[in-house]
């Protein structure tokens, strides 16, 4: 039980920072504005 823990723990610690890691990028570069522009219109297409 304490492994299977440690494991979802880490998995987690990865995926966050994963995650800052892309914010990061995206944020430094010019292309945030593009990045924000087609990740909302995607979704917004995909919502219908």
């Amino acid at each position: 039980m304490e492994t299977k823990n440690k494991v979802y723990i880490s998995m987690l610690l990865i995926l966050i920072l994963v995650i800052m890691t892309f914010l990061f990028f995206y944020g430094k570069s010019d292309n945030n504005v593009i990045y924000k522009g087609s990740f909302v219109q995607e979704y917004i297409n995909l919502k219908g």
